[in-house]
């Protein structure tokens, strides 16, 4: 899979890989696009799995740019993508502490039991009028 040209250009550089190979061998997701929520992202973190992701939608609620993935910037995709993935792939510890922050965000956020937490305390907002 090419994301773009100048991606695959710059992957070149990197020694003994192909561009398709980079979502086998890195141990992070890409994943552009909106998304309301992106729960394919959150399913990632949980899993240990830092997140390269646009910074529309619901990803910049989900990903902490830095901590937990990369957020890029949809008017440079390009080059944000590109520097996003190099940085990762030169850094494997850099991706194991994203990951690491990555399933503390989920568990933090994210679980069932935070989401009816934050329900029933929207629900009881509702019931006192506050």
């Amino acid at each position: 899979m090419v994301i773009s040209r100048y991606l695959e250009k710059r992957l070149k550089e990197w020694p003994l890989l192909k561009t398709k190979e980079i979502f086998l061998l890195s141990g992070f997701l890409i994943k552009i696009g909106p998304e309301v929520f992106g729960l394919v992202n959150v399913e990632a973190m949980a899993c240990g799995v830092p997140v390269i992701a646009t910074n529309i939608g619901g990803m910049p609620e989900v990903i902490e740019h830095g901590r937990t993935g990369c957020l890029i910037n949809t008017q440079y995709i390009e080059v944000e993508l590109s520097n996003c993935v190099i940085q990762l792939l030169n850094n494997p510890k850099r991706i194991k502490r994203l990951g690491l922050n990555s399933i503390d965000r989920v568990k933090g956020n994210f679980t069932w039991e935070n989401s009816a937490n934050r329900i029933l305390q929207l629900y009881n907002q509702i019931v006192s009028g506050k």
